[in-house]
């Protein structure tokens, strides 16, 4: 049975998140993204675990996003869902809008695996990676999403990805 938690707003993982348990893994969880919540905009995570000349603080648009720097973590048999059935549903057009919400956000992380997870109604990427090394992604599945995985390739690069068993179906509909 998973245990589900509806977010306000995106989710920052760090290492002392109610979610990571002692094995550095988060299990089990259904993420939702609350239908009421106004507008969510990024939060900055700060300079933690950037590399020298990395301009900007990051940003945290993902249901879960995690910290810069942090590494070896599990995200295993989770789910991740957005509130809304269509891209026409989504409020607020201001800038950091809900349309930028991501379902999983990393940058600047190690040692990432997530296996099993199914993501739905996500508006953007499901997964998004940007500087990272040594990612593990394993059998997952995306419905209704814009897209399963994205990795952004200016500045540091994606370093030792692994991608097995990536399902997508049921793009975005418009109306």
């Amino acid at each position: 049975m998973r245990r589900e938690v509806i977010l306000q707003t995106p989710h920052i993982v760090t290492r002392d998140s109610p979610y990571l348990n002692s094995s550095n893994e988060i299990a089990n969880y259904r993420f939702k993204l609350n239908p009421d919540a106004i507008g969510p905009r990024g939060i900055p995570t700060g300079n933690l675990g950037k590399p020298d000349g990395v301009p900007n603080a990051l940003s945290a648009f993902g249901l879960l996003t995690l910290a810069p720097g942090l590494s070896n973590i599990r995200i295993v048999d989770c789910e991740f869902e957005g509130p809304w059935r269509h891209l026409t549903d989504i409020p607020d057009s201001g800038p950091g809008h809900p349309m930028n919400i991501k379902g999983i956000q990393m940058q600047y992380n190690t040692g990432i695996r997530i296996e099993g997870c199914d993501f739905r109604y996500i508006p953007k990427e499901s997964i998004y990676f940007h500087g990272c090394q040594r990612i593990d992604l394993e059998w997952l599945w995306s419905r209704s999403c814009s897209h399963l995985v994205r990795a952004h390739w200016p500045g540091p690069r994606n370093r030792f990805i692994r991608m097995n068993h990536l399902h997508a179906s049921d793009g975005w509909q418009t109306s």
